[in-house]
C-alpha cells in the first residue's frame, strides 16, 4: 500500500492513516506475544509443581508399600539350604563403625529406619527464576506466587507540647526502609511446604534407596525438561519480536521517504 502517491502532499491524510493504524498493529502484536508467552511460562510452572507434587506422593506411596509388605523375619529357607553370607567391603565396614559410634555417643540409630528427606524443589526454582523475565506481571496472580509488598517508609514520631504525636522533622531522624521482595513465580514457601509434605519415614533397604535415587533421577529429568522448555520459548519469541522490531525500523524508514518525497 506504501506508493509513491502518497508523498503527494494531497495524501498526507491518507499516508498518516495508514502509518497509524499499522503502528498500532505492532503495539498489539507485542502486547499479544508478551501476554501468550507470559500464559505459555505459567503453565509449564504450573504442570512441574503438579508433577513434584505426583511424584513425592508416588514415593510415598512406595516407600510405604515396601515397609509393609517386606518382611525378612516371615522369609523361609528349604531345608539343607544355607543362604551364603555377604562379605563386606572395607567401605561399608567403615561406615557401620562410624554408625556404631553415633549411636553409643546417643544419636539416632539410621541404619534400620530413618526419616527420607523429602523432595528439593530448590534447582528448579533456579530454572524458574531465571525464566521470569519473560513474564508479565509477576504480581498479579497472588494464588502462585507471592504477592509483592509495598516498600515503606516511615519517621520517628515524638510527642508535642499538647499531648499530639507528628512527625519528626531532625534530618538525622532514623528512616526505616521496607524493602519489597522480589515476586517469584515458585515461592520459597511453596518450597519449603513441597519438602515437608513428601517427607517420609521408612526403614532402611537397598529396595529404599533404589526408589529414592530413582525418585532424584526423575527430578533431574524434569529439571532438564523445563530448562529446555524455557530455553525454546525464549528463543522462538525473542526471534518473533526481532523480526517485528526489523519490520517497524523499515516501515519507519518508508513512510519518512514518502514524507520527505525522495521516493
Amino acid at each position: 500500500m506504501l506508493r509513491p502517491r502518497l508523498g503527494s502532499p494531497d495524501q498526507a491524510d491518507e499516508l498518516s492513516q495508514l502509518d497509524a493504524i499499522e503502528t498500532q498493529r505492532s503495539i498489539e502484536m507485542v502486547q499479544h506475544v508478551g501476554k501468550f508467552r507470559t500464559l505459555l511460562i505459567r503453565t509449564l510452572v504450573k504442570h512441574a509443581k503438579g508433577c513434584l507434587d505426583d511424584i513425592g506422593v508416588c514415593v510415598k506411596g512406595l516407600i510405604e508399600v515396601i515397609d509393609s509388605t517386606v518382611r525378612q523375619e516371615l522369609l523361609q529357607v528349604p531345608p539343607d539350604t544355607e543362604v551364603p553370607k555377604k562379605h563386606l567391603t572395607l567401605k561399608k565396614l567403615r561406615k557401620a563403625q562410624r554408625i556404631r559410634e553415633l549411636v553409643a555417643s546417643g544419636a539416632e540409630d539410621r541404619s534400620h529406619i530413618r526419616v527420607w528427606e523429602g523432595i528439593n524443589a530448590e534447582p528448579l526454582a533456579v530454572i524458574v527464576s531465571a525464566a521470569q523475565d519473560m513474564v508479565l506481571d509477576l504480581g498479579s496472580d497472588p494464588t502462585d506466587i507471592d504477592a509483592p509488598m509495598a516498600s515503606v517508609a516511615t519517621t520517628a514520631a515524638v510527642p508535642d507540647k499538647k499531648g499530639s504525636k507528628k512527625a519528626s522533622t531532625d534530618k538525622n531522624a532514623p528512616v526505616t526502609v521496607v524493602e519489597a521482595p522480589k515476586p517469584s513465580l515458585l515461592s520459597s514457601s511453596w518450597t519449603a511446604s513441597l519438602t515437608s509434605r513428601t517427607t517420609v519415614k521408612g526403614e532402611v533397604s537397598t529396595a529404599h534407596r533404589i526408589v529414592m535415587n530413582e525418585r532424584d533421577e526423575a527430578l533431574s529429568k524434569l529439571n532438564a525438561y523445563i530448562s529446555d522448555c524455557f530455553l525454546e520459548i525464549r528463543h522462538h519469541y525473542d526471534t518473533v519480536l526481532a523480526q517485528e522490531k526489523s519490520w517497524n525500523e523499515r516501515w519507519a524508514r518508508q513512510v519518512e521517504m514518502l514524507r520527505r518525497g525522495t521516493t
